[in-house]
């Protein structure tokens, strides 16, 4: 989380944690970690915006 406290995008988070399956993370650590309101989206109207940290 600490690592975090920056706005970093899925790859960022992904290659920190050394994880390779992008959907894999997606869905079963991202999505949970944004639904527990621990991590909030920068573009919370365009959740799949390229830009999206």
């Amino acid at each position: 989380m600490k690592f975090c406290k920056t706005a970093r995008s899925r790859s960022e988070m992904q290659e920190f944690m050394k994880l390779s399956d992008r959907e894999n993370f997606r869905k079963n650590i991202l999505n949970t970690l944004i639904k527990g309101g621990l991590l909030k989206l920068t573009i919370p109207a365009k959740p799949t915006s390229p830009k999206q940290k």
